[in-house]
């Protein structure tokens, strides 16, 4: 970023021809004049506060904390905010999970309602995407009723269970819905997905797949925010290699989902097949046969004009990964296996590729625990994160106002504001207390008076911590 020094001409303003560059060794950021009534006239702007969403139990998962000294950017919201959002679920095979989901939207609902009801569409993919790989190939079928993998599985394709041609989604805004009842009630037309998907949950390709996926026509619009909720009871094996679905064990071990495990994860013991505890994993970055989850990153980021106006939401089990020795059904020998991260009412599997996933976002990037079986917490801390790629007013802590700094940035270029001193001083920033708008915590809210229309781009806030 480039932050700008005003040089007063009558009532206009110039960038100098010398730029201070934040953060450079022996130069400061003066206080500025206020601009002038030519430049802009009273209106308000709310800004949303982006704190990296807590999750209890998530063990690992969890983020790092900052130190004391650290400058932290808090805010960030779009000067023109839209109250467009597109939430797109990617929900696994578990029934009993997409019922507890489903039991736990009003949660997500209210927090992106705070501010007024927001024009939405939903949808729901699966992580099925059968035996295919990133690059096209497919592999063998791997035969099941229940968790049998064919070609490209669902492909991404939106799911709706009342429908079979045009919209497979879910319309709800004030002026226009395409479902008979309350959405509350009609959620589970697109999130009982079924049971019977792949058993290998291929779950960043899928949404990779929705993105591209012809039948999805008209469900991501251009000045909307975009969403992104994953609910999984295992982790993501988005495929390279075709042979990841063979039957031939010599190679890659015998055919089950710990292959997934063994050749998409790093950690620092290096052998992934004997049994104990494992340390530092994440996503392995040199497999030939897992994709590596950072491919994905921008693919996601692609959706919108500005990353900010995108969130990821995982509710997965912490990344706690030990394996243990298994019997399968049906044989007499004993197979490494994963062992579950949590147990009752909710057995999961660590999800070390989509928690590293959800946390490139940052802070809208949201992480939620599936392991407690009532999800309303992660349904909550999934609402937030998408409350903020909207354009969030709401502050949910403390702030010392004078360790903190405001700017408006405009093309990439940042313009200091200051606290406001007076009730009719404009370019400035406040808190305001506003429990209707802002339920959680604090029930406040940042507020920037400018002194005219403010031009497209972002007001931003920083504090040290």
């Amino acid at each position: 970023m480039i932050l700008a020094s005003w040089t007063r001409r009558s009532d206009a303003f110039e960038l100098p021809a010398t730029r201070l560059a934040s953060g450079r060794s022996g130069h400061g950021i003066l206080p500025l004049p206020p601009l002038t009534n030519a430049v802009r006239s009273l209106h308000q702007v709310v800004i949303t506060l982006l704190l990296v969403a807590g999750c209890g139990g998530c063990g690992a998962n969890e983020p790092i904390p900052t130190t004391d000294a650290e400058v932290r950017e808090l805010v960030a919201v779009p000067t023109t905010i839209s109250n467009k959002l597109d939430l797109l679920f990617v929900l696994g095979n578990s029934l009993d999970n997409q019922i507890s989901l489903t039991t736990a939207f009003p949660a997500l609902l209210a927090q992106v309602s705070a501010s007024g009801r927001p024009d939405l569409h939903i949808g729901a993919i699966t992580p099925d995407m059968g035996t295919s790989t990133t690059s096209g190939a497919i592999g063998p079928p791997i035969d099941g009723a229940v968790g049998g993998c064919k070609d490209r599985g669902d492909d991404g394709a939106l799911f709706r269970s009342d429908v079979t041609t045009g919209a497979k989604f879910l319309v709800d805004s004030a002026t226009q819905t395409n479902h008979a009842g309350t959405l509350e009630g009609d959620m589970p037309l697109v999130t009982l997905v079924g049971s019977n998907g792949c058993r290998y949950p291929q779950d960043l390709a899928a949404i990779r797949a929705a993105f591209t996926n012809p039948l999805n026509a008209g469900f991501l619009r251009d000045d909307a925010a975009l969403a992104i909720v994953i609910l999984a009871d295992a982790d993501e094996c988005s495929a390279l290699d075709p042979n990841l679905f063979s039957s031939d064990t010599s190679q890659l071990g015998p055919l089950s989902t710990f292959r997934c495990v063994r050749f998409g994860d790093t950690c620092a013991e290096a052998d992934l097949t004997t049994p104990g505890p494992r340390t530092n994993c994440v996503p392995s970055t040199s497999s030939t046969a897992i994709a590596n989850p950072a491919d994905f990153v921008p693919v996601v980021r692609a959706q919108a004009n500005d990353p900010r106006r995108i969130a990821v939401g995982s509710i997965i089990a912490p990344s706690d990964v030990a394996i243990e020795l298994r019997t399968p059904i049906g044989s007499d020998t004993q197979r490494p296996a994963i062992v579950h991260s949590c147990s009752g009412p909710v057995a999961a599997d660590p999800a070390v590729r989509l928690a590293w996933f959800t946390n490139q976002f940052g802070d809208r990037g949201a992480i939620g625990s599936i392991c407690g079986g009532d999800l309303t917490p992660a349904m909550t801390t999934m609402g937030i994160a998408a409350r903020r790629a909207m354009g969030d007013p709401c502050i949910e802590l403390d702030l010392d106002l004078s360790q903190c700094t405001a700017t408006e940035e405009i093309d990439g270029v940042e313009y200091p504001l200051v606290a406001c001193a007076s009730p009719t001083e404009t370019n400035c920033f406040e808190l305001a207390t506003d429990a209707t708008t802002c339920p959680n915590a604090a029930h406040r809210k940042l507020v920037v008076r400018h002194s005219s229309t403010a031009s497209a781009g972002y007001d931003l806030l920083r504090c040290r911590s």
